[in-house]
């Protein structure tokens, strides 16, 4: 087995990173790694890291850590998902010039200052970060540092047979090697992926049913039906309505499970499966019994394993929140494949 990887997870929310390394080393495992570091600034989120990992997040920003801090940690691996919200249109896609942008903005700088860059990054966030400045200013500093093969993704769950639109850009650096000047080579930035890299992996994904409770009826319906008063005020609007035998809905926001329907996530039938609807009425829909899907079930469609848990203290709409922020566990460890499989 190679040398173990030492990794420092920033934005390190739930973990999903950190079960996104275990999958990988299942999946590749000729390295071994170890997480040095975690950082996140949201208390439920370090709580549930713990919870799961036994290791304590440290509660800092990351626009405050320091070059002598990274030093100190000696990390092979930076593993990020930064704030979204820069690059969306609910935060104005305010790029580099959203305050929310300065912690990665920070690590970027911080990333030309050290005498050893780490070998391996990896990044995740939303759709439109492709065209970000922010993006631009990380590929610029990547460049400079030289050495890195770079790899660009905005790919889905689907793509590998989960039935979750949860499309994501994905960056993945690679450093290769001094040469024998003892210098390394120019970074190399290889054109830009909008399908899943690797074609043995690629599958039709199965129906939700898969991925529901262990039957229907772990599922009090009841308990997760979707308010009336929610549906009836939302005249025309069509919902993303999917049944047991779908195979797909669409992405889990940090807003689902709330009164904010719009573009939060796919509500199940759960009764009348033949009947017709009408968007127009809403009142059509009210006897399809919709229902969230529960935080267990999207933490499954996100590719977390049944070994993940809450702690007991955080609420179902916690829940919800985290998982939003989060990312998709399969997808992650897949295309970390190339940093288990390098010399």
């Amino acid at each position: 087995m190679d040398k173990q990887l030492r990794v420092i997870e920033f934005f390190s929310g739930i973990g999903g990173m950190h079960w996104a390394l275990m999958r990988a080393h299942e999946l590749f495992p000729r390295k071994s790694f170890e997480v040095v570091a975690a950082l996140d600034v949201n208390n439920h989120a370090n709580l549930c890291y713990k919870h799961n990992f036994g290791l304590n997040p440290l509660h800092t920003g990351v626009d405050f850590i320091t070059k002598e801090t990274l030093r100190k940690f000696r990390a092979d691996a930076w593993l990020l998902s930064p704030p979204c919200q820069p690059y969306t249109q609910g935060g104005s896609m305010l790029d580099d010039k959203d305050p929310r942008a300065a912690a990665i903005l920070h690590l970027i700088d911080l990333l030309g200052s050290l005498e050893q860059p780490p070998d391996y990054i990896f990044l995740e966030n939303v759709p439109n970060f492709e065209g970000s400045v922010t993006r631009q200013r990380l590929l610029k500093q990547l460049q400079e540092c030289g050495g890195y093969l770079v790899d660009e993704f905005l790919v889905s769950p689907v793509e590998i047979g989960i039935p979750n639109g949860r499309r994501r850009y994905y960056l993945r650096a690679v450093r290769k090697p001094e040469g024998d000047n003892g210098k390394r080579p120019e970074t190399v930035i290889r054109p830009f992926m909008t399908f899943w890299p690797y074609e043995e992996e690629k599958k039709d994904s199965p129906s939700l049913s898969q991925f529901l409770g262990e039957s229907m009826r772990d599922v009090d319906p009841d308990e997760y039906l979707v308010p009336d008063e929610h549906i009836l005020k939302r005249h025309k609007f069509r919902f993303d309505i999917v049944a047991p035998d779908s195979t797909r809905c669409s992405t889990f926001t940090k807003a689902y499970g709330s009164h904010q329907l719009v573009g939060t996530g796919s509500v199940l039938i759960t009764r009348n499966f033949e009947a017709q609807f009408d968007f127009d009425d809403p009142t059509t829909l009210l006897p399809f019994g919709l229902r969230f899907f529960t935080p267990k079930e999207v933490q499954k469609l996100h590719g977390f394993p049944p070994t993940f848990t809450f702690p007991d203290s955080i609420t179902r709409i916690q829940r919800y929140r985290l998982l939003g922020n989060s990312l998709n566990v399969e997808v992650v460890a897949r295309l970390l494949r190339p940093i288990f499989e390098m010399d």
